[in-house]
């Protein structure tokens, strides 16, 4: 269980005693609003880098392959030519 602070506020009837827990809850509710925005934003960070991170893997897997390829190609051709 999460333990939190308590706080008594207390006054005369119609002083606005929950006009200020209001803007206090309000607050509240902005703070965690960031809170999770901030997070959300980080997860979105963390994706788009482990996305990257595969695809690049992938890209120069491919690309070596390609390569590879490419330089077998050459190969056969010179020997058909008698280089």
């Amino acid at each position: 269980m999460k333990k939190g602070k308590t706080f008594i506020v207390s006054g005369p009837s119609g002083v606005g005693k929950g006009s200020v827990l209001k803007v206090l809850l309000e607050q509240r509710e902005e703070e965690k609003a960031r809170a999770v925005r901030a997070r959300l934003e980080e997860l979105a960070q963390e994706l788009w880098q482990l996305e990257y991170e595969k695809l690049s893997g992938e890209f120069h897997e491919i690309a070596h392959r390609e390569r590879f390829s490419q330089s077998n190609l050459e190969m056969l051709r010179m020997e058909e030519e008698g280089l």
